[in-house]
């Protein structure tokens, strides 16, 4: 693929896609660019991964084709107005925002800005995660299925409408985590019962 990716914000979810992207070799890690509020975080995620870190947001939209946004919720719009003056006119924004609609998405971005919303859940952590996709009227049909394979990478990705959303946060975003914890607790209490760890 010969687009750059961006990511802003790139915690635990965006370590996954990440990985899923390079791992797939979908993407080379020369042509992905990071930042996080914390450069001490962003180095690690630059060694980790072999990929460019940028001490500005603005720096990593001025570089990108396609950007993922990876912050807290109630910092989505304002990173959106600070990077919006260095994007591209075609440049995809993705974000993974839980509660961040695409209509508050496009209201921080210059007009017919190109938005997605991504909902993975955690096992894209370990490349099979189930991601529900939503795009704005603006994506392309050839966008929409990059967008798509892109999520591919790291588990399985549908498209899904917007009203859907907080339902798939339910059932597929949050499911899992409990899940996992319920996992957790029966072999914590069988490990309390005397059976060893491994």
């Amino acid at each position: 693929m010969n687009k750059k990716i961006g990511f802003i914000g790139c915690g635990n979810m965006g370590k996954a896609i990440l990985n899923g992207l390079i791992s797939g070799k979908i993407i080379s890690p020369d042509t992905v660019f990071v930042h996080n509020h914390s450069p001490a975080s962003t180095d690690r995620v630059a060694q980790e991964f072999g990929v460019h870190g940028e001490t500005q947001a603005q720096r990593v939209a001025e570089q990108s084709d396609i950007i993922f946004i990876g912050v807290k919720p109630y910092a989505v719009p304002g990173v959106l107005r600070d990077i919006s003056p260095c994007l591209k006119a075609d440049t995809l924004i993705v974000s993974m925002a839980a509660g961040v609609t695409l209509e508050a998405l496009e209201a921080a971005l210059p007009s017919s800005a190109k938005v997605v919303r991504l909902m993975p859940n955690t096992p894209a952590l370990v490349n099979a995660g189930m991601t529900s996709v939503t795009v704005n009227a603006y994506l392309t049909d050839e966008e929409t299925e990059l967008v798509m394979s892109l999520c591919r990478s790291f588990g399985r990705a549908e498209l899904v409408p917007e009203s859907l959303i907080d339902a798939v946060i339910g059932v597929s975003g949050s499911a899992p985590a409990y899940v996992f914890m319920f996992i957790e607790a029966m072999a914590d209490a069988a490990v309390a019962g005397g059976m060893p760890r491994k």
